[in-house]
């Protein structure tokens, strides 16, 4: 939804747009409702996430993609989106909190 609302503003546009811990469940709808939760639609959150980002990248407008939970990251809980992965500046943290090196894992991905 936020990438959606950022791709349609004209004046003034964004700088940036940051996505933090995005999760995109929809094949987990399909179980709980025994059928497709797109019937009628042209395609899924993912794909439209996708869409915006490379909309908003066409009018120089970046895009942070944090993740950091399994969540965002496990094909089992959700879909990782691995196409927006590859639209934007992708932040990879995996917190170790009982490390006294914290934070010790950063990962940039351009």
């Amino acid at each position: 939804l936020a990438a959606h609302c950022a791709s349609r503003l004209q004046h003034p546009l964004p700088t940036r747009l940051a996505l933090l811990d995005p999760v995109f469940a929809e094949h987990q709808l399909a179980v709980v409702r025994c059928q497709s939760p797109f019937r009628g639609t042209d395609n899924s959150s993912s794909e439209s996430t996708v869409n915006a980002v490379r909309a908003l990248r066409a009018r120089s407008v970046p895009t942070e993609l944090y993740k950091s939970s399994r969540s965002s990251e496990s094909r089992r809980l959700a879909d990782p989106n691995v196409q927006l992965e590859h639209e934007a500046l992708l932040v990879k943290y995996w917190a170790d909190w009982c490390d006294v090196e914290y934070p010790r894992y950063l990962h940039l991905q351009f």
